[in-house]
């Protein structure tokens, strides 16, 4: 089928791209940077890092098909860390411009049980002189719900060091009271789902309702994506 050896050979290309992207922190891979507005204060003092790719042989490669590509090849730990490396130096240049933001990075699930990745982090902000108020970090719900237990173990650590935590996409995935109990995060990030039609759609204003209320009870912020 012509089909399936077309997406097998686009996926072998992008693998085989994407490992020699890696290998460069100048590379064709860059960070943009969502900003995050503190309603209150109508400040900017957060981002969300986002990955992009422009490939010389491949074009522009959106996010979510090579990460999920790289997470098959199990590249995902690899991307992350390249990631973590090119938004400690951005980070590093907007505080010495006088932005004192902090950066959200996306995180796997798989990432958060690589014992060596968190103190590799805490080296690195180090040798940036950058305190650890600069970098936090999102995780999806759904992908940390397999092993709840492991992965609240693991979080904690990185809220022992000092990161704030959020769950990214809430409200899509496997949302409980017993799960939000377990897992030491800091935010909740409200999907976009529920926020794009908000002025309108009563469905939605009772969910994003009921979601902040929750997040005030477990003492955490909330974030509207979109």
């Amino acid at each position: 089928n012509d089909q399936y050896e077309e997406m097998y050979t686009r996926r072998l290309d992008i693998i085989r791209h994407l490992n020699l992207a890696l290998s460069d922190i100048d590379s064709e891979l860059s960070m943009v940077y969502q900003p995050k507005l503190h309603i209150s204060s109508d400040k900017v003092d957060k981002v969300e890092a986002l990955i992009r790719w422009n490939s010389k042989e491949l074009g522009f490669v959106p996010p979510d098909e090579f990460i999920e590509i790289a997470e098959q090849a199990n590249l995902i730990y690899q991307v992350t860390r390249w990631v973590i490396q090119r938004v400690i130096l951005d980070v590093k240049e907007m505080h010495d411009k006088g932005h004192k933001v902090c950066a959200a990075i996306n995180l796997s699930a798989k990432d958060i049980m690589y014992p060596e990745l968190l103190p590799w982090i805490l080296m690195h902000l180090s040798a940036h002189s950058l305190p650890v108020s600069a970098l936090s970090f999102e995780l999806t719900e759904s992908d940390l719900v397999t092993d709840a237990e492991t992965a609240a173990q693991h979080l904690q650590e990185y809220r022992d060091a000092g990161f704030k935590l959020a769950i990214d996409d809430f409200g899509t995935g496997y949302s409980s009271l017993a799960y939000l109990q377990k897992l030491p995060v800091s935010d909740i990030k409200i999907d976009k789902s529920f926020v794009l039609n908000l002025a309108s759609n009563e469905a939605d204003q009772k969910i994003v309702t009921s979601i902040i209320a929750l997040a005030k009870s477990f003492s955490m912020k909330v974030v509207a994506e979109g």
